[in-house]
């Protein structure tokens, strides 16, 4: 009635007045300002959401002096309102269940069943109730959290709970009947249900081209996800590689540098002083260029923690860790030194043999020459004479 436009109203009033026997159903607005004669109950679903509207709707029945009765639908954890309804000067007595209540509910579901309209009046009919009643304003009373959601689901006559956010959070328990049921439930106006078929038709057609888009969507970001990942890939390992080089040609650098310095030990340029220092010097040296190359630091994190230097003076050192390059390096090295310790006493040997076969021709010659100055002054000696 609330919805309805003044005329329609109007006539649906006149009706009502005019009949011996009938119901209103209606909301607050019928609550004040209607003279209505031989109105016998008034019978109100819920307490109104102010208190001061019980008056004006119980209001509606005993005028000019003849007998009326109202009647208000309380739970039973509603039932402080009583004592509050007496505050206000209202007599209100409890009225003790008949006995013997034919149960309606299942003749009502057979209605929902077989109209699609009566299902969806029932819809919004539980809508409005929660609403109406979680904005009361008795909520020491009326506490919107102790309503059992599922018995009042099932006062409506409802086939499954709505979506609204009042009952988002809830366990609601009741039993809900399947989808293709309930989408299989017809109108029985026959315009209401070729228009609901279209509108089903075309939310359908949307539906699937939303998905269509989605799934297109969603295969363009895997594709640049995955173009990103692999191109991602390919500059950490060239950048890697790289790495690689710069610490390898390090590594072989400082190589190098110890094995000068070992060879000028060994030939005794250098003293054990000297070595240290040059040691020293290419170590500090070392450090500085790592410190401006983070990535070769972290490379030489990597390795196990070991810095590069101390991989490097590994060849001296037999207590530190060396890395592979290092143990193939020293073991040249070695080789090397092994293979000239060998050849340098052969060497030494020859050397000695062929300056001593070179002194002793020296001398073979020395004697030859003076063997022949010597024959030389006979044959002077024996022409002369």
């Amino acid at each position: 009635m609330a919805k309805w436009c003044q005329k329609k109203r109007n006539g649906h009033l006149a009706e009502f007045t005019v009949s011996e026997a009938a119901v209103l159903m209606c909301t607050d607005v019928a609550a004040r300002g209607l003279d209505i004669p031989d109105v016998d109950w008034i019978v109100q679903f819920d307490p109104p959401q102010d208190p001061s509207q019980f008056v004006h709707r119980i209001g509606r029945t005993a005028r000019m002096g003849k007998q009326g009765s109202s009647l208000v639908l309380l739970l039973p954890k509603e039932d402080a309102y009583v004592e509050f309804i007496k505050t206000k000067q209202i007599p209100i007595t409890e009225m003790p269940a008949a006995a013997g209540l034919k149960d309606i509910l299942p003749s009502v579901k057979k209605l929902v069943l077989g109209d699609r309209d009566v299902l969806e009046k029932g819809t919004r009919a539980f809508i409005s109730f929660l609403r109406g009643y979680k904005e009361h304003h008795c909520k020491f009373i009326m506490r919107f959290q102790d309503l059992d959601m599922g018995a009042v689901a099932h006062t409506f006559a409802l086939l499954q709970l709505p979506r609204m956010g009042e009952l988002r959070n809830l366990k609601v328990e009741m039993d809900i009947v399947p989808q293709n049921e309930i989408a299989g439930i017809r109108f029985k106006d026959k315009t209401r249900e070729k228009q609901r078929q279209m509108k089903l038709s075309q939310a359908g057609e949307e539906k699937a081209k939303k998905l269509a888009a989605f799934e297109v969507k969603k295969a363009e970001r895997e594709k640049v996800e995955r173009t990103r990942k692999n191109e991602q890939a390919r500059r950490d390992k060239q950048s890697n590689r790289m790495r690689a080089k710069e610490h390898y040609a390090h590594e072989m650098e400082e190589l190098a540098t110890e094995a000068r310095l070992l060879k000028k030990l060994k030939r005794g340029s250098i003293n054990e002083q000297e070595f240290a220092a040059g040691m020293k010097a290419h170590k500090t040296g070392r450090s500085a260029q790592l410190d401006e190359r983070p990535g070769l630091m972290e490379s030489d994190e990597d390795d196990g923690g070991n810095s590069s230097e101390e991989n490097f003076t590994g060849l001296h050192d037999d207590t530190k860790p060396v890395s592979a390059a290092g143990q193939h390096a020293k073991a040249m090295i070695a080789a090397k030194t092994a293979k000239q310790a060998k050849v340098e006493p052969f060497a030494e040997a020859v050397s000695t043999g062929a300056s001593e076969s070179t002194s002793a021709k020296s001398g073979n010659n020395k004697r030859k020459r003076k063997r022949g100055s010597k024959g030389g002054a006979k044959h002077k000696r024996k022409d002369n004479a």
